[in-house]
């Protein structure tokens, strides 16, 4: 582990915006077959209910000992309320950032868990733009936030939930960029080419993908053409592409690094994006070296994909099996 990173972490100060949802975890036990469809039926033990999507971003960050910001809209609703006090307990200093807009429901990603294996999952949506006001409401956000202490970086945390559309993402990447901030995005296939002009964005292989409307042939040139090619419409400074199982790669002008992913037992899948664009725009904004922020997002990513459900990572953790990979 470099030496001083903690020291770097805590020096940094980065705003995440995005969509916000309530992940609700119902666990239980399944002994039987319902005998009014072939379907478990499952015992209800205990419910959990975690901050997800740009939530669970800005969670990752303060694990990672950095001064946090979240701004983001919820609904008026059951499940907006206990998002917001999972924000007010777990983010402290971010309840500022939340909107509450009564016509819109808080989206609710429902997963029901028995014995260590999710059953289904249960998705309740918003997808409706939200209101041109809200440009301005965030812009003033943004200008306490960066006059009270400078902001090292936003992260655009997309999730095609409503937050982030065609009518205030060119704006707000203008704004961002007028008032020196680094901006970071984690984008969703909708609205990939209208981040055009950021320092950074990280597309999963998907993403990537469906963006550039062919496969990803997985070659050191291969993916330096995928780069290069999303590098030419947007123009952007940095482009990360994330590969599940085949690593990382990274393209900061002409330093390229792929990487491969770290091994560790994968249990679920879930979070482990969240916790990547958390580590990659952290090391970003410390100036960390290409080589350095793949190896720790590519073990940010095994840890997450360890454990069930969204779970943030922690410093101490990430540093321990940074430390001991390959080993």
């Amino acid at each position: 582990m470099q030496t001083g990173l903690r020291d770097k972490f805590k020096k940094l100060n980065i705003c995440v915006i995005g969509d916000l949802i309530l992940d609700e975890y119902i666990y239980g036990n399944v002994s039987r077959v319902s005998p009014e469809a072939p379907i478990p039926v499952v015992d209800l033990t205990s419910r959990d209910y975690r901050p997800g999507g740009a939530a669970n971003v800005a969670l990752n960050l303060i694990n990672l000992g950095i001064n946090t910001h979240l701004i983001g809209v919820i609904g008026d609703d059951e499940h907006g309320k206990i998002l917001h006090q999972l924000v007010d307990n777990l983010i402290p200093g971010s309840k500022n950032g939340i909107i509450v807009e009564n016509s819109r429901i808080t989206t609710t990603k429902t997963r029901v868990v028995a014995h260590n294996q999710h059953i289904v999952r249960i998705d309740n949506e918003e997808h409706t733009p939200v209101n041109s006001d809200f440009l301005t409401i965030i812009k003033n956000k943004i200008l306490q936030m960066h006059q009270e202490q400078l902001l090292h970086g936003v992260i655009l945390q997309d999730y095609e939930k409503g937050m982030l559309h065609e009518g205030n993402i060119p704006p707000l990447v203008e704004f961002l960029q007028n008032c020196g901030i680094k901006v970071m995005v984690d984008p969703k296939e909708k609205n990939f080419w209208l981040y055009h002009d950021v320092d950074l964005i990280k597309p999963n292989r998907k993403e990537a993908e469906q963006a550039l409307g062919k496969n990803l042939v997985l070659t050191k040139e291969g993916l330096l053409e995928a780069a290069s090619l999303i590098e030419k419409r947007l123009e952007n400074k940095v482009t990360v592409i994330t590969l599940s199982e085949h690593g990382i790669y990274i393209k900061n002008g002409n330093d390229k690094q792929w990487q491969p992913s770290v091994i560790l037992e994968v249990v679920d899948v879930c979070g482990a994006g969240d916790a990547v664009i958390s580590v990659v725009a952290a090391g970003y904004c410390a100036g960390l070296d290409s080589s350095e922020i793949a190896a720790l997002s590519n073990v940010a990513g095994a840890i997450v994909c360890s454990d069930i459900g969204v779970v943030p990572i922690t410093l101490d953790e990430l540093e321990l099996k940074y430390n001991i990979r390959g080993n």
